[in-house]
């Protein structure tokens, strides 16, 4: 995209990438480079969250799945950012203050020192009861996905690994 010249660096680019989990590892391993050289801390390079799904559980399997993308990203040190879409009127997701949390956290200074359960710090009690409940609901259908927040960006670069 980026040989085309009406293309901006300043342009908003939304990834959707949509290949299994188990492919990802083998996608990094060979456009890594490609991806670095194109995607720096100060571009507007995001995977979506939210939009309008189907049902309940579309919206649990589509955090998982962006979460484990995100971080497998974050792993060969490529800086990609979340954007909550908002759901068209009469569609509810069930994990949407849970999704613009991860989207701040995501995207913001603070991602490099605190894990996503962490983020609560300036948040009213009602507002992290609110998070809370949504991210319990998630770990109630999904139980495996409990590690997805304790993960922090510092962190899996370090490691420079990833497991999905």
């Amino acid at each position: 995209m980026r040989e085309k010249q009406k293309i901006s660096r300043l342009n908003e680019i939304i990834l959707d990438i949509n290949i299994p989990l188990e492919e990802v590892s083998y996608m990094l391993k060979h456009y890594k480079n490609l991806f670095l050289a194109d995607i720096t801390s100060t571009s507007n390079i995001y995977l979506t969250l939210g939009d309008t799904l189907k049902s309940h559980s579309h919206y649990y399997r589509d955090y998982i799945y962006k979460l484990n993308l995100l971080y497998s990203f974050w792993s060969c040190n490529i800086p990609i950012k979340i954007k909550y879409i908002q759901p068209t009127i009469g569609t509810i997701n069930p994990i949407e203050n849970l999704s613009k949390l991860t989207e701040t956290w995501a995207n913001g200074k603070t991602k490099f020192d605190k894990t996503l359960t962490d983020r609560t710090t300036f948040k009213s009690k009602k507002e992290v009861s609110i998070e809370r409940t949504e991210k319990d609901l998630l770990l109630k259908f999904y139980p495996s996905a409990k590690d997805l927040f304790s993960q922090t960006y510092t962190d899996i670069v370090q490691r420079r690994y990833w497991k999905i």
